[in-house]
């Protein structure tokens, strides 16, 4: 790479990130005033609650953004690796939107996969296999995203033809 195409480059990126803005969108606005209004529920409900489980609600958030910053960041981050250096840049949004709802799907479903709050006196909690019904979603997702790429790889064969 030239010094020139460097610099240039460089300009570029400096001239998009002086044009963000803290804040700047609308959207920014709703998603603070929605998820300061969770947190200020959280803590009114949690002021309720007896103060001798407030030693396992510490223990539950630490274990959660442990798990987040040592295995689940991680993984996203070698995730989106591997698809920027072994897929192709045409094919690369729909893996990638395929790969965002596979991991939503699966980290939202977890606790229902894997049955917690079951109880045999009342089977109609969890009435039907959870995994099996992730599975056909992913499967369905799976199939959505092939037939993009498919549809992509022959549009860009075809226009360069």
């Amino acid at each position: 790479m030239s010094e020139s195409s460097s610099i240039s480059r460089g300009r570029r990126v400096g001239t998009a990130l002086a044009q963000v803005r803290l804040g700047g969108t609308p959207w920014f606005w709703v998603a603070f005033v929605i998820g300061w209004g969770i947190i200020a529920v959280g803590v009114i409900n949690g002021r309720s609650e007896p103060l001798a489980r407030f030693p396992s609600l510490v223990r539950l958030l630490l274990g959660f953004a442990v798990i987040h910053d040592a295995v689940l960041l991680p993984a996203t981050i070698l995730v989106g690796w591997l698809t920027l250096r072994f897929i192709p840049r045409s094919v690369r949004p729909p893996v990638r939107i395929g790969l965002a709802v596979t991991w939503v799907l699966g980290f939202m479903s977890y606790p229902a996969v894997r049955r917690y709050g079951e109880r045999p006196d009342n089977p109609s909690l969890l009435p039907t296999s959870v995994g099996r019904g992730l599975l056909l979603v992913l499967v369905l997702v799976w199939v959505a995203v092939a037939a993009e790429v498919v549809r992509r790889l022959v549009v860009a064969r075809t226009s360069s033809a």
